[in-house]
């Protein structure tokens, strides 16, 4: 985080930086740091599909599982073919216990080769 807050003091315009100090946050469990991070990549980068990915989860462990979805939905639209974020969207659905649009989300998520959805797929949905 410090070496980010230093390229950040050099050029605060780095999207890079934001975006990796967030994930640092985030690791630390500083999801509102790691949010506030994010916000800033996207300000700067609005198709930043990693960052509404990555904001998303922070605001689903923070319990805001509307914003994590409208996140997840936005990165899925800037990229329709990250597993990832499809992945997070079906444990955003099922956070809320919406569990066909958690299973519709992790089989896109499958199909796009993302292996850790097919355990939740045969949990959840068959």
């Amino acid at each position: 985080i410090e070496y980010f807050d230093k390229a950040l003091n050099i050029n605060p315009q780095n999207i890079d930086a934001y975006h990796n100090r967030g994930i640092s946050k985030q690791m630390l469990g500083d999801e509102h740091g790691a949010i506030n991070d994010y916000s800033q990549a996207i300000a700067l980068k609005p198709n930043d599909f990693d960052s509404y990915t990555n904001r998303g989860v922070s605001k689903m462990r923070l319990g805001n599982y509307e914003a994590a979805i409208e996140d997840l939905k936005k990165a899925i639209e800037i990229n329709p073919k990250f597993g990832l974020a499809f992945s997070n969207l079906g444990n955003a659905y099922r956070s809320i216990y919406d569990f066909d649009k958690a299973c519709e989300a992790w089989t896109k998520a499958l199909e796009l080769g993302n292996e850790s959805c097919k355990e939740k797929i045969e949990k959840n949905c068959l």
